[in-house]
């Protein structure tokens, strides 16, 4: 098994030219070692200087995964202000509002989303989020 800690076998994973950070975190989300895998991605953003928008959106579907929301939003955010076009991550934070109830938020991240989406499939995926929403508003306000 690797270890991140051990700079040779990230070296080694370097030189088949793959992420060792990201290598190694996603053999604990197999594991189901999510915590370990966070571990992963968290001293990656200290140390490696690349690839923080993949690891934060990594971070976030953990956290998610986890049931951290405001970790989890956190984490996502931070992806947003590297890319604010990108959509997948804005699809994860707006189900982590609608999961806290904070529809408005969820709404608005959506909307956003459909701004950027890049084919009429990804805008109708955004489109029927956003009608499933208005519904669940619909029940709620009933």
């Amino acid at each position: 098994m690797f270890n991140s800690d051990n700079e040779e076998d990230m070296r080694y994973l370097s030189s088949l030219g793959m992420d060792p950070f990201y290598e190694l975190a996603n053999v604990y989300v197999v594991m189901e070692k999510l915590d370990r895998a966070i571990e992963i991605y968290s001293r990656a953003i200290r140390i490696y200087p690349m690839n923080h928008a993949k690891y934060f959106k990594q971070l976030g579907i953990l956290y998610k995964l986890e049931n951290d929301a405001e970790s989890s939003i956190d984490a996502f955010r931070q992806v947003l202000n590297m890319n604010p076009a990108d959509c997948e991550v804005r699809l994860n934070l707006a189900s982590v509002y609608e999961a806290k109830g904070d529809m408005l938020n969820a709404l608005e991240q959506y909307q956003t989303c459909l701004k950027y989406t890049k084919n009429a499939a990804e805008s109708s995926r955004v489109k029927e989020k956003m009608k499933q929403l208005q519904s669940k508003e619909d029940i709620v306000g009933k």
